[in-house]
């Protein structure tokens, strides 16, 4: 077994942009079904290395090692899923949901739009959403917002060159003190203790 965090994963914008868009993750509970065979000897390899890496003392560069044979796993599951199949895969009405829920937020990510705006353009129910959510992620719809702004919010802090203020306007806070308070409520620090923190 694997286990990892958004976190841990997500260190660029090419990270980001595969882990936001990948199948691997919004299908994860039919993913037994998965045919690994084609790429079964690189997998059993890269499961090796990792497990020799997390053996070894730390050093500077080993998260990025050990990133970098994550990346190269998941890369080769994404690959092992047949689109044909994929199609015909049978998902629960809740996870559906779900997952359709979260695609239309990474698609329009706005701090200024509702749970009860985006399941108007899903012509869903909010009820129905956060049912979907309890049932499944036990969870509400608006604490996944939250955490998935804050990861948004931590992807322009370390990987664009944009200040606080240019990312609060582009993901519709009202006001750059806006996103201070609601960041360091979700993290207990601010934007630029974040990023400080991050650097050194």
């Amino acid at each position: 077994m694997l286990i990892f965090t958004e976190d841990f994963f997500c260190i660029d914008e090419l990270h980001f942009q595969f882990f936001y868009s990948t199948n691997l993750f919004t299908l994860a509970e039919r993913l037994a079904l998965l045919d690994v065979s084609e790429h079964f000897d690189e997998l059993v390899i890269l499961f090796d290395l990792i497990r020799s890496e997390l053996d070894k003392k730390n050093y500077l560069k080993k998260r990025q090692v050990l990133n970098n044979y994550l990346f190269n796993i998941l890369l080769l599951l994404e690959e092992c899923i047949d689109q044909t199949e994929l199609e015909k895969l049978t998902i629960c009405n809740e996870r559906y949901i779900v997952s359709t829920f979260k695609a239309l937020v990474n698609k329009k990510l706005d701090k200024s739009m509702s749970v009860k705006d985006y399941a108007a353009e899903l012509n869903l129910n909010v009820r129905t959403i956060q049912y979907a959510f309890k049932h499944v992620e036990n969870r509400t719809p608006y604490d996944w917002i939250c955490e998935r702004i804050v990861m948004e919010i931590k992807r322009c802090l370390l990987y664009k060159n944009i200040t606080v203020n240019e990312i609060s306007i582009f993901l519709g806070f009202k006001e750059p003190n806006h996103l201070t308070v609601f960041f360091k409520k979700q993290t207990g620090i601010t934007p630029i203790k974040f990023k400080h923190n991050f650097k050194n």
